[in-house]
């Protein structure tokens, strides 16, 4: 059995965890970043800007949608460790 753990980072610490059992589809994925943003603010204040890298499931235009009017950072997983 594999897990896939989802968590939301930020300076004050996790603003948000999500495990579950198997991997994320495109729908629970989803799902699960409309919940992250109701813990998430307003643009300019703390806790308020996404960062991606470039996985296919990232790019899902929805994605992009919801947080319309955000910033959306997507990088390579390289410069998540920079």
């Amino acid at each position: 059995t594999s897990y896939s753990v989802l968590p939301a980072l930020a300076l004050e610490g996790t603003i948000y965890c999500e495990a579950r059992k198997g991997s994320y589809t495109s729908k629970r994925f989803r799902k699960s970043i409309r919940r992250l943003l109701l813990e998430m603010n307003l643009y300019s204040e703390p806790c308020s800007v996404i960062a991606l890298d470039k996985t296919a499931i990232h790019e899902d235009r929805s994605i992009r949608r919801m947080v319309e009017g955000g910033e959306i950072y997507s990088v390579s997983p390289q410069k998540l460790w920079l």
